[in-house]
């Protein structure tokens, strides 16, 4: 879509294109003040201190009744009604309530199926400023005006947070985030409609729209000019959320419309945009979403046509959700490219820190690395949206490198692992044939010796590992698949992820089997430490928004790995050992050990 704009945009980066609520499309500066003047600050808080509330039931359908921050009488002089749920919507840049927005379309939607406080909120005198980043500093001011009335409604009008709503489109969508984050009840659910990208894509929670903001939070990705990253409980990327079916000559404005266009239809028909076995947007989001998407460990893509709503073939997988032509030709057309820029770092004893790059078919980038055949090998991986630079990889290689002298090659495989969770799942065969190319290279000129190496990965990693030992020529001893995913995965069948066969010894160490690890027993010898499911020292891991805990759990198989290292002796599970700079060939079958809640983790 308009590629020379595009090229000369990309070469300036403090400009970018983005569209207003109407649909235009706008060259915006994003190089933002760092200090407001004093006359600046005046200017955006006097703007926000405008924002109108307009409250629309069944009885006022299309003339909003205004509701005042602290005024009861003015809640007294509308329809009003604390038994009926409440749904609050507002716009984004250059936006208004007027007929034919965004939050009139939503909101006739609702008032079609049933009886609802729907509240839109115009806050169009800041909105509709020209310098987009006047606009996105107004923010955090307009979430501000929104919390107080909530709270207003709550304590003197029964408003009740539990069948609350808040509802956002474009910049709207982090209003609503904010709104709900400072409430003093927890809102029920907020929804982000392809939430703003520009000046928000490096800000973190409490500054845009995260899940974290309410006890359910919807984001519905559909175009380039919204963020891309996964960051809510439920993610849905239509389309593959950048771009849209039938958007023409004018891509950018209307895939991002459709976010709001998708959003309202599903108000009407519930069950029309399915992903899998849950279902997008609804009156209320489908609470089986949060098995699906909390923590981004699975993010559901959904197919559309033209009128916006088509089933999908449902099998319950996301592998099969992915069985469209559209997403097959994503996957094979860009992760088939990434997976050719995979890079190899080889480190010793001689190099601890500054890896040799190695190169496939390049007997010079061997020969000037310190490449020793005498040596073991170990290759090791890391995970979704990771690289190897990161403490995953460089903490395991410099365990190894304090015990022994190693060839450790660390696997970048991050263009590959920077994408959508489900699509870097679907490319981690096509990465571990890359690897196996490397493996056989090495070994054919080289003298790398299967039987004295290793490949140990984490997470995703994990299945890369071990599938690149299967794909390997020479059988490869060890394969240590560190807590390897478990969406996408846990019904695959061998030779599609981490498998016993793959390697003379395949040990697998589970962590977080709740909602990320793998369950099942995949391995020559599998560790369910502290039962698999969590792990002491974390937290409970009550259900899938303990974020925290999820997070250090998996982790964890990382850690329990690298102290197995220094230590060989010390995670004990009856009469054999888990982990160590060799695998104990003793071990074969499923084990179940404890450790400590924190470092020295080993009981011995």
């Amino acid at each position: 879509v308009y590629p020379t704009l595009l090229t000369s945009l990309a070469s300036h980066s403090n400009y970018t294109l983005f569209a207003d609520e109407h649909g235009v499309l706008h060259i915006i500066d994003i190089n933002e003040p760092a200090v407001l003047t004093q006359a600046e600050y005046e200017e955006i808080s006097y703007a926000t201190s405008q924002t109108q509330f307009l409250l629309y039931t069944r009885n006022n359908r299309k003339v909003g009744e205004p509701l005042i921050i602290n005024d009861n009488d003015s809640v007294e002089k509308t329809s009003w009604n604390p038994t009926h749920p409440t749904r609050i919507i507002t716009h984004g840049w250059r936006g208004d309530t007027e007929d034919e927005s965004a939050c009139a379309l939503i909101r006739d939607a609702y008032l079609s199926i049933g009886d609802y406080n729907v509240i839109l909120i115009d806050w169009s005198k800041a909105a509709g400023y020209l310098w987009y980043w006047k606009v996105a500093r107004s923010v955090p001011l307009v979430a501000k005006r929104v919390t107080q009335l909530i709270d207003f409604l709550q304590s003197q009008a029964g408003l009740d947070p539990s069948k609350t709503k808040v509802i956002g489109h474009s910049l709207g969508g982090h209003v609503v985030g904010l709104a709900a984050r400072n409430a003093n009840g927890e809102i029920a659910e907020a929804v982000a409609l392809d939430p703003a990208k520009p000046l928000f894509d490096s800000k973190g929670p409490g500054e845009r729209v995260d899940r974290s903001d309410a006890a359910r939070v919807q984001v519905i990705h559909t175009s380039i000019l919204g963020l891309e990253e996964p960051i809510g409980s439920a993610d849905f990327y239509p389309n593959g959320g950048k771009s849209q079916p039938g958007c023409g000559t004018i891509a950018l404005t209307c895939a991002h419309a459709r976010s709001y266009k998708y959003y309202a239809e599903s108000i009407l028909n519930p069950v029309g945009f399915r992903a899998g076995k849950v279902f997008m947007g609804g009156p209320s989001l489908d609470p089986k979403c949060l098995l699906l998407a909390v923590y981004s460990s699975l993010l559901a893509f959904i197919a559309t046509n033209l009128n916006y709503t088509n089933d999908i073939n449902d099998s319950g997988t996301l592998n099969d959700i992915n069985e469209s032509e559209f997403i097959l030709n994503l996957i094979f057309n860009t992760i088939y490219k990434d997976a050719q820029k995979t890079t190899f770092h080889l480190y010793t004893r001689h190099n601890p820190k500054i890896g040799r790059q190695l190169f496939i078919d390049d007997l010079n980038s061997i020969k000037k690395s310190f490449w020793n055949p005498d040596h073991p090998t170990r290759l090791i991986i890391h995970g979704w949206k990771g690289d190897c630079e990161s403490t995953i990889c460089t903490d395991i290689r410099d365990a190894y490198l304090n015990v022994g002298d190693y060839n450790i090659i660390l696997i970048d495989w991050r263009a590959a692992a920077n994408h959508l969770y489900s699509k870097s799942a679907r490319g981690t065969p096509i990465v571990s044939h890359y690897i196996a190319l490397l493996i056989d290279f090495l070994e054919n000129n080289a003298s790398l010796d299967p039987d004295r190496t290793a490949i140990i990965g984490y997470s995703l990693g994990g299945h890369i590992a071990s599938l690149s030992a299967r794909f390997a020529t020479g059988k490869i001893r060890e394969v240590v698949a560190l807590d390897p995913a478990g969406p996408c995965f846990e019904y695959k069948e061998p030779g599609k992820r981490a498998d016993k066969t793959d390697a003379i010894l395949v040990q697998v160490i589970h962590t977080c089997i709740k909602y990320i690890g793998i369950k099942a027993a995949i391995g020559t010898s599998d560790f369910y430490v502290n039962g698999g499911e969590e792990q002491p020292g974390c937290g409970r891991i009550r259900w899938i928004g303990n974020l925290m805990a999820i997070t250090c759990a998996h982790m964890r198989a990382l850690d329990y790995y690298i102290e197995s290292i220094l230590n060989p002796r010390g995670f004990r599970a009856g009469k054999v050992f888990m982990g160590g700079p060799s695998l104990d060939p003793n071990a074969r079958g499923v084990y179940v050990l404890k450790t400590a809640d924190r470092s020295p983790f080993a009981l011995g």
